[in-house]
């Protein structure tokens, strides 16, 4: 039997108090006059042995009401393994969880600021030779190596609020790795959390360590939060109405009304909308803004709410070009019907090319690719048009009057193909797609009911895979494609089944053929990501590839600045940041004189729900394989004991000491 408290053991020095006393009383008489005490001698003898006996059971009771009182203050603790204690040096591992979730108001100040508080209770439990480790979501290389005590508690007062976010199982992870580092040590290793529910997954428990769980609780779990926006169309044009899309989380039990959402475009206010939650469920609202400049649009949205108020805000960012390129590649003979569409607004740049000489450095600038009637596609040909739609380019194919073979090795690497024999049958276009990316928005409610269609004359059959996601746009009467559109890779691939001839039909004449081919091309220059979140995405990729500059590119927000890792691969762009950003916002990204891409970056919202596992819902998790500190009143010592012991006898005492209390009483009272 050990004690959590073997100071209190002095204190059964005072049983000899009691001793002391009632050896006292023994040897006190009071003297009584009897005129004949012949007829007393019996009684007398009788009185005396009764007296001797009570006053030995009063003393017996008094002096184990004493003991067992000193004891309980003591706290005995029957130790595992039978008493065996483990004399090795102790290897200590102690996380503290400086999520934003720890921001919270606990009991005592702020959970972060009891967290810290916690973990310098803990070490005070353990001795100087001991050797510790601590731990934040930071996951810093300094944290990584065990420290005397005297080098971990400026450590712990160093504990700042951070923006990443940690599932408990890759803390223990990265225990486990430090800990295998000391393998002449008893390992213990402390994981100091509110345990949010979103975060609390555990990893297998190593049988060579003592995990301690020690749960902080907020006094108040209530939260609603911007989770994602995103654009309702996916090209951003000037001076038209633009539409956005939020997506709003209510994580309490009450119903919010009344709600403000606003968003600000490069600074200015452009828009507020209400909206209202119920408990516990999501929201969308809706805003609508009107842009009037080009270039890089540094956008945030904002909400008012706490106590919680890291994510009242989301920022996003996307680019409102001068211009759209499209680039024809032209068989011979073609008409210049596309050419004339484009023609029509100075907004669209068209370069054509023929077959017989093309510039593919030309595919990096390119917004929309057009093959017209080529008779022929070489090798290099079809590797450059697929590696530009799997990188996010968008293609029309548009075959040749003397057939469609010359494309199909390029259709072939999608499971497309034309047949080999066009089909000479008249057919009317039956149906149009109005919700497809092409028509859809493309024509007024009126003019969608009285629609004049366009026909053919003879079409090339359009085959396809089993399973392949075609969305059609144009359905002849025959059930077949006259033009219909494949998501290959990161790009776009549509086709159209007949050559833009008047001898094979009339679309390139009807009034449909403008709308396809400008929405086909304002599509193609769809936004990028609109942000990234911070912790989890660890590299940003710009679309179309930046130019090579001597000193470097830089990320900078207001005075903050970061070399990132530039990296061009297939056209595009790529920004490696790793753990470099730490803060929320729009960053700019620049390099001299260049134009400067506005990124955005968001906290991650894996910390928005503030519902956190209680203590008897981490011991249903975890399945009693590690241990618990629920009484977070008591200090580390106490706990540990309590934890570590498989008896306490501190509760057996002191009931052990009322008992004997009540005896002497009863002893008093009842024996005359």
């Amino acid at each position: 039997m050990l004690f959590v408290y073997p100071s209190f053991l002095w204190a059964l020095l005072a049983l000899a108090v009691p001793i002391i006393v009632h050896l006292f009383n023994f040897r006190r008489f009071k003297k009584i006059m009897f005129s004949n005490v012949a007829l007393l001698r019996e009684i007398k003898v009788q009185t005396q042995r009764q007296r001797s006996l009570k006053r030995w059971l009063v003393l017996a009771a008094r002096l184990l009401a004493l003991f067992f009182l000193v004891m309980a203050f003591a706290q005995p603790f029957l130790p595992k393994n039978g008493g065996k204690a483990d004399s090795r040096r102790k290897a200590i591992s102690i996380y503290i969880d400086n999520s934003f979730s720890m921001n919270a108001i606990g009991k005592d100040g702020t959970l972060l600021q009891m967290a810290k508080l916690k973990a310098r209770d803990i070490l005070g439990s353990f001795g100087e030779s001991d050797k510790y480790q601590l731990l934040t979501n930071d996951f810093e290389g300094r944290h990584q190596r065990y420290v005397n005590k005297e080098e971990l508690l400026p450590l712990i007062d160093e504990v700042k609020t951070s923006p990443t976010s940690r599932r408990i199982f890759e803390v223990q992870t990265r225990q486990t790795a430090a800990a295998a580092n000391q393998p002449d040590a008893s390992r213990l290793s402390f994981l100091i959390s509110d345990y949010q529910e979103t975060v609390s997954s555990f990893a297998h428990t190593d049988t060579t360590t003592e995990t301690y769980l020690v749960p902080l609780q907020a006094q108040e779990q209530r939260n609603f939060s911007i989770d994602s926006c995103w654009l309702e169309s996916p090209f951003v044009q000037l001076n038209i109405a633009n539409k956005l899309r939020v997506r709003l989380h209510n994580y309490s039990n009450e119903y919010l009304e009344n709600g403000s959402l606003s968003l600000k475009i490069n600074g200015r206010q452009k828009a507020v909308a209400g909206f209202s939650a119920g408990p516990n469920a999501n929201s969308e609202a809706e805003l609508t803004f009107t842009l009037t400049q080009t270039g890089w649009q540094a956008c945030e949205l904002s909400i008012i709410d706490n106590p919680i108020t890291f994510d009242d805000r989301l920022y996003f960012s996307f680019e409102v070009a001068p211009n759209l390129q499209v680039l024809s590649i032209d068989g011979p003979g073609v008409s210049n019907n596309v050419k004339d569409v484009y023609a029509t607004d100075s907004y669209f740049q068209l370069i054509a090319q023929s077959q017989d000489w093309i510039d593919f450095g030309l595919l990096k600038k390119t917004d929309l690719l057009i093959l017209n009637g080529l008779t022929e596609s070489s090798s290099g040909l079809v590797q450059e048009v697929t590696a530009y739609i799997q990188n996010g380019g968008d293609v029309i194919v548009i075959p040749s009057v003397l057939g469609g073979k010359s494309v199909n090795n390029l259709l072939s690497n999608f499971g497309l193909a034309f047949g080999s024999e066009s089909i000479k049958q008249a057919l009317a276009v039956r149906e149009v797609n109005l919700q497809s990316f092409v028509f859809r928005e493309a024509f007024e409610s009126k003019a969608k009911e009285n629609m004049d269609l366009p026909f053919v004359q003879q079409h090339f059959a359009i085959t396809a895979s089993n399973q392949l996601p075609i969305e059609p746009l144009l359905k002849l009467q025959n059930g077949e494609w006259l033009a219909a559109s494949l998501i290959a890779g990161k790009g776009r691939l549509t086709i159209v089944s007949q050559p833009l001839d008047a001898a094979w039909g009339n679309l390139q004449q009807h009034a449909i053929f403008v709308p396809f081919m400008l929405r086909s091309a304002i599509i193609s220059h769809s936004t990028t990501q609109l942000f990234y979140r911070i912790g989890k995405d660890k590299s940003v990729q710009l679309g179309k590839e930046l130019p090579k500059m001597e000193q470097g590119y830089k990320l900078i927000k207001q005075g903050f600045e970061i070399v990132p890792e530039l990296s061009n691969r297939n056209g595009q762009s790529i920004l490696y940041i790793a753990d470099q950003i730490k803060e929320a916002g729009n960053y700019s990204l620049q390099s001299g004189t260049a134009s400067n891409p506005s990124i955005a970056f968001n906290y991650s919202s894996a910390e928005s729900d503030p519902h956190c596992l209680a203590p008897n819902e981490l011991a249903n998790k975890t399945k009693g394989r590690v241990h618990i500190f629920e009484n977070m009143e008591k200090n580390a010592a106490t706990s540990l004991a309590e934890l570590q012991a498989d008896t306490n006898l501190w509760k057996l005492c002191l009931w052990l000491t009322l008992l004997f209390i009540a005896a002497e009483i009863a002893l008093i009272r009842l024996l005359k």
